[in-house]
């Protein structure tokens, strides 16, 4: 365990109104800094992802896996009604751009298939649809695989930075070794802040709420536009909002 001394200062802004009532104590306040494991699994990912760059993909005849890009369109309903929120078309299983609980159920499908996988909304998803139980009317228009090259050391050398397998894979594993050790310390950190914070006593006002709630949006609005895409495109790939 490890403890904070000092105490952890917001920034200012002029323009809120929202104050600070009561200060919690904040010395001697302890949190667990855990470091998660980086496992081979972790490390082969990771160049799957960079073999994926570089890689073709090919239709298959075949069901569906995990990895897989199915081009699908789906169409999802709630009590009955549908909305543009729940329509869209294609996904990589697996990604994560999706729930998993809609991900996984692709797992099987076959070009050209017509079916429906249901599921529940968690409770701390979209407050618009939470706890809601969904089904989803989905045709798939193609499953295709990645047609990724054998990893030698000579497609390393040509396609990458890394002069080796060897050395790809050493360069990899430190690199999320020391993500790891960095998002540590950040969750350490702010597990202490939170602590601290929890325990202390605010007088909140409308005016900043409105005022935080359009900087995230203006926030996402950046990462929209260097992303290609429309708001709305952007929080449901990106953020898992419906």
């Amino acid at each position: 365990a490890s403890e904070a001394g000092v105490a952890y200062e917001a920034p200012l802004y002029e323009d809120l109104t929202s104050k600070l009532v009561n200060l919690a104590e904040y010395k001697g306040v302890q949190a667990e800094k855990t470091v998660a494991e980086v496992t081979d699994e972790d490390v082969q990912a990771e160049i799957d992802s960079i073999q994926k760059e570089n890689a073709d993909l090919v239709d298959k005849t075949e069901p569906a896996e995990t990895g897989d890009v199915v081009n699908i369109d789906f169409t999802g309903y709630i009590d009955g009604e549908t909305s543009d929120n729940l329509k869209g078309e294609g996904t990589e299983i697996g990604a994560g751009t999706m729930l998993p609980d809609f991900e996984n159920q692709l797992v099987g499908v076959t070009t050209g298939e017509d079916t429906q996988i249901s599921f529940t909304f968690p409770e701390n998803y979209n407050q618009e649809v939470a706890g809601k139980d969904v089904q989803f009317d989905i045709h798939v228009n193609s499953v295709q695989a990645y047609d990724l090259p054998e990893l030698t050391d000579e497609y390393v050398q040509e396609n990458t930075d890394y002069d080796s397998v060897e050395d790809m894979q050493a360069s990899i594993r430190e690199e999320l070794e020391q993500n790891a050790q960095s998002d540590a310390e950040d969750n350490w950190q702010y597990s202490l802040i939170k602590q601290v914070l929890d325990n202390s006593e605010f007088q909140i006002e409308d005016a900043d709420v409105k005022a935080y709630t359009d900087e995230m949006l203006t926030e996402y609005q950046t990462y929209a536009n260097m992303y290609g895409m429309e708001m709305e495109e952007f929080l449901q790939s990106q953020m898992g909002v419906p």
